[in-house]
């Protein structure tokens, strides 16, 4: 074989059929590729899930940028925030602990533009997240306050007061849990320490007023600041304590009623799910435990300083600090110290901060009043703080407000030397009122000698008040009664409580008083009465002997028993007799069968009426001659009201009221009150039966006046029968037939009625009778049926005892 052979055997071309597949070279690159989905679920979200505000920006970013070093950039990301968490209230919740940690952050921030809107964004939040929820983080908030107020940078002082006020009010029960803290802080607000050589402990290192000129405000009116926070967080502590009482007269708790009812729990009743168990016996988010453990979430126990004012120690500690202070804080807005010559008149800048301090000290007594059994308490602040009290606060007692300028109208009140005159929100007789509770509070009858000089003080301006007291309103006669209470039992004598009690009848005699304002007087004299030794049978007591003249008048037993009657009655004889001229609706109901006729009185007279009348019934309950204290009262109706044709509705049901409260086995009624209260009786469940069901107003009276009537029949069976026996259906028109039919099928129906009726079985029937002669030859109606339908069932069967059937009107 040749070569050329050979080289064509080497690159042989291969031939290629037609209609045969291409075959593949060795060589080919295989280009064949599979594919499957991969599920991401948690990479494909978006970022839009989380709301953004306007500006595009979610919660995430707007917290990021809490932490950058430019007060622009801080001061536009609160003001985001607030701007989302108005639109998505629901990232509160899902972010609470990171907007909490960062809001609080700012509180120290130099920017004073970043404080307040950190100020601003807080006071949004505080009303939308609850004291539970914030709860967790409140430690971390308190520590941020803390630091704000001891700040270096009086703004940053400034600004701490602001966010103490929105916490105070939103959360006080969380703040005062850390008052032993805050309460420093209060102190090196207006203070600091006095340092000396000479003191080489340091427990006893002293307190003095500190002077900043660089404040924005004056030393008084920053002081005057921090002495409002001070108090309201005062007030905070004295509200969480159940065991302290409001200031003014208080009302004598009797021990078993506070005892709690048991929650009685049949198991087996239980176990079907027939009986539903109360678990939580208190509501509201803050009950009242009279408990003397506290839980807490530390594992540790408290210490002394934990506790805060509920220590003994801690407390007398704080005021030990803070008095002395507050004494100063007096000695400088005093009228001696601005103006020698206006003697007890004061400016309205003084005057506040001079309440402020008076305040606080009161607050401080009630706190004491929780350890006075075992430490004391009375006595060691008698001790240490009479004499400075004497020396700055009595000495140009009582303090009046100095006029100002602007005259724009004559006061109306110009007659009293006390009187209330509203300045810039000033209130110089709560300034009087307030200095009185505390100066009364460390007296006792034991020191009545030594301190005889400034109780006369405050005694002729308790007077002085009482008697000119027309313009007061109910907070401030209030205080007044509790200081003319107080005196009373420090002194009790006829010459040292008679011109108090002048006082306070005089100040009763004055027209146009509040509600409030009378209901308060008439506590006073219910538990002065009682408080009064009654050793004989005429129930004589102190009052006796009494002839001390008040515009005429003279405070003796017969006045207080007239003063009760008259208030029960409701009306004077002037205005009784003018009623007696009103004829026609719809201001009388009248009816034919009784010849007493009602006026009727709007809906809040009327419950004016009823509440003071309940407050007569329980005064006149106490005396322990029940029987002649009834024949006072039964001598009264009969001698005023009976033969009058007229009579008011609140005081038909008033006197039917206290006939059932104070009615016992000694008791024996009049004929003529017989016939008088059936009258009563009668107009009254008239009345009740023919109201419109669209007479609101008058609706609301049903269920008073009802039940004073079936109480009054139910009590007296010789009033149910003279009442059966006016129903004389002979004189009255057709009209009237379907109401006295309703009346006797209720009376049968009632239960405490039942066998009273059934004694009158003879009488209701003969009433029936009378009523089918005048409907005789007429279809008988539907009401009529009923009637004959409940007298067959309750009377005519005599069934024995009540019964179950109860019908309620």
């Amino acid at each position: 074989m040749t070569k050329k052979r050979k080289h064509q055997e080497d690159f042989q071309k291969v031939k290629l059929k037609v209609g045969k597949k291409k075959p593949r070279l060795e060589n080919a690159t295989d280009t064949t590729f599979k594919t499957k989905a991969i599920q991401i679920p948690e990479q494909l979200k978006e970022d839009g899930v989380l709301p953004t505000q306007n500006r595009k920006l979610n919660i995430k970013d707007l917290l990021s940028q809490m932490h950058h070093y430019s007060p622009g950039v801080k001061h536009n990301a609160l003001l985001g925030l607030k701007d989302l968490l108005s639109q998505y209230p629901f990232v509160i919740d899902a972010h609470l602990s990171n907007i909490v940690s960062e809001v609080a952050a700012v509180f120290t921030d130099k920017d004073s533009g970043v404080r307040g809107a950190a100020v601003h964004l807080l006071q949004f939040l505080a009303s939308k997240i609850r004291a539970e929820q914030i709860a967790p983080f409140f430690p971390l908030v308190s520590a941020h306050l803390s630091s704000a107020m001891t700040h270096i940078s009086e703004g940053i002082q400034e600004d701490s007061l602001k966010v103490l006020d929105i916490l105070l009010e939103a959360y006080p029960a969380l703040l005062t849990d850390r008052s032993s803290i805050l309460l420093k802080n209060f102190v090196e607000l207006i203070s600091h320490q006095q340092l000396s050589k000479r003191l080489k402990s340091r427990e006893k290192l002293s307190w003095m007023l500190s002077v900043n000129p660089n404040r924005r405000v004056t030393s008084q009116q920053w002081r005057l600041n921090v002495l409002i926070r001070l108090k309201k967080f005062l007030q905070a502590v004295v509200d969480g304590s159940s065991e302290i009482e409001d200031e003014g007269l208080q009302e004598q708790k009797d021990s078993p009623r506070s005892v709690r009812n048991p929650i009685c729990i049949s198991w087996k009743v239980h176990a079907n799910n027939q009986q539903c168990i109360q678990l939580f016996e208190n509501g509201g988010l803050r009950p009242k435990i009279n408990s003397s453990f506290r839980l807490r979430s530390l594992t540790g126990v408290m210490d002394s300083a934990e506790k805060g004012l509920s220590s003994a120690e801690n407390l007398k500690g704080f005021i030990e600090i803070i008095i002395p202070l507050l004494i100063e804080c007096w000695i400088e807005a005093s009228p001696a110290q601005s103006a020698p010559i206006l003697g007890n008149l004061l400016e309205s800048d003084s005057q506040q901060l001079m309440q402020q301090v008076l305040s606080i000290i009161h607050l401080l007594w009630k706190l004491t009043k929780r350890h006075d059994e075992t430490y004391k308490m009375d006595l060691w602040l008698r001790m240490n703080y009479l004499v400075d009290f004497k020396h700055h606060f009595m000495r140009h007692f009582p303090y009046s407000l100095q006029e100002t300028a602007k005259h724009k109208k004559k006061d109306s009140c110009k007659g009293n030397k006390y009187c209330v005159t509203s300045s810039n929100s000033v209130d110089h007789l709560l300034l009087n009122l307030t200095l009185c509770d505390i100066m009364v509070s460390l007296a006792s009858t034991s020191t009545l000698q030594m301190d005889s000089g400034w109780l006369d003080m405050i005694r002729r301006f308790v007077t002085d008040t009482l008697q000119d007291g027309s313009k007061l309103n109910s907070k401030q006669v209030n205080r007044l009664l509790g200081v003319t209470w107080r005196l009373m039992q420090i002194q009790q004598n006829k010459v040292a409580t008679e011109p108090l009690i002048k006082a306070v009848y005089t100040l009763y005699q004055q027209r146009n008083l509040l509600f409030p304002v009378r209901t308060l007087l008439l506590k006073f004299f219910s538990r002065v009465y009682q408080k009064e030794d009654l050793r004989t049978q005429r129930i004589r007591s102190s009052f006796a002997g009494w002839k001390c003249q008040v515009q005429d008048n003279s405070v003796n037993d017969v006045d207080y028993f007239s003063f009760l009657f008259s208030t029960l009655i409701g009306f004077s004889r002037e205005e009784l007799t003018s009623l007696q001229g009103i004829r026609g609706k719809p201001h009388i109901s009248q009816s034919q069968l009784s010849p007493v006729r009602l006026y009727l009185t709007d809906l809040d007279q009327f419950l004016h009426h009823w509440a003071v009348t309940e407050m007569i019934c329980h005064s006149l309950s106490t005396i322990p001659s029940q029987s002649q204290c009834f024949d006072i009262l039964q001598t009264g109706i009969c001698k005023y009201l009976v033969g009058l044709v007229v009579i008011p509705d609140s005081t038909a049901g008033s006197v039917l009221c206290a006939i059932n409260k104070l009615l016992d086995q000694a008791c024996i009624l009049s004929e003529t009150l017989h016939k008088f209260l059936a009258s009563c009786c009668y107009s009254l469940l008239y009345f009740l039966l023919t109201l419109d069901k669209e007479d609101a107003e008058h609706l609301q009276k049903r269920d008073m006046l009802w039940g004073s009537c079936i109480s009054a029949l139910a009590l007296l069976p010789r009033l149910l029968r003279l009442m059966l026996q006016s129903l004389q259906v002979s004189r009255i028109c057709r009209e009237e037939l379907p109401v006295v039919a309703q009346l006797l099928r209720l009376l049968m129906q009632h239960g405490q009625l039942r066998s009273h009726m059934i004694t009158n079985e003879f009488l209701v029937q003969q009433i029936i009778k009378d009523i089918m002669t005048l409907k005789s030859g007429e279809v008988q109606e539907q009401w009529l049926t009923d009637l004959h339908y409940c007298f067959n069932i309750y009377l005519a069967s005599h069934p024995q005892g009540p019964g179950p059937v109860n019908t309620v009107y």
